[in-house]
């Protein structure tokens, strides 16, 4: 619980420091330490705000052994991405979104749809997602994920990622 009260925290910074947000995109997938479970959290995505006036986008989540859910054998969800954006603090557009994820990550907003049998429903959440490019071991990037509602509402995970994040400058931009 003080771990989740010292990262809510430290996003709350983070929104004061990200200001703005400017179109992007970000597409990816692969494998992040599980929400407390001894297992791996498993992950897609890809979310794009770069044509004006559309937002498009999905996101697919596996966490099996998310210790606040275990009883219903862990988290599982289909989501399409409502809004998404890159956050950059020294924009000059006050018309731009403000973000919740720190400079330099993708924000992702997204409405899902509970794919696991033991729990139904629907409900919202945030993704925020880093690029760390190529190098390391298999490391390419983190996520930050928020779940505010629904069957999975209090679903919270942080952590880097074992796989491939790809955050794209958009064309014209």
């Amino acid at each position: 619980m003080s771990n989740r009260l010292l990262t809510l925290s430290t996003l709350a910074g983070a929104f004061l420091l990200a200001s703005c947000g400017q179109p992007g995109k970000v597409t990816g997938g692969g494998t992040m330490n599980s929400a407390g479970g001894a297992g791996k959290a498993v992950f897609t995505f890809h979310a794009d705000s770069c044509t004006e006036g559309t937002v498009k986008g999905s996101m697919n989540l596996h966490d099996s052994s998310a210790i606040e859910f275990e009883a219903l054998n862990g988290v599982k969800l289909k989501a399409d991405v409502t809004d998404t954006y890159f956050c950059v603090g020294d924009i000059e557009d006050f018309d731009a979104p403000l973000c919740a994820c720190s400079d330099g990550f993708q924000e992702v907003l997204f409405d899902y749809v509970s794919t696991n049998p033991k729990a139904d429903g629907q409900g919202d959440g945030i993704a925020c997602l880093a690029d760390f490019g190529e190098k390391g071991a298999g490391i390419h990037g983190a996520s930050i994920i928020s779940i505010a509602s629904g069957p999975f509402g209090g679903y919270y995970n942080v952590g880097t990622i074992h796989g491939n994040v790809q955050q794209h400058e958009c064309p014209n931009g």
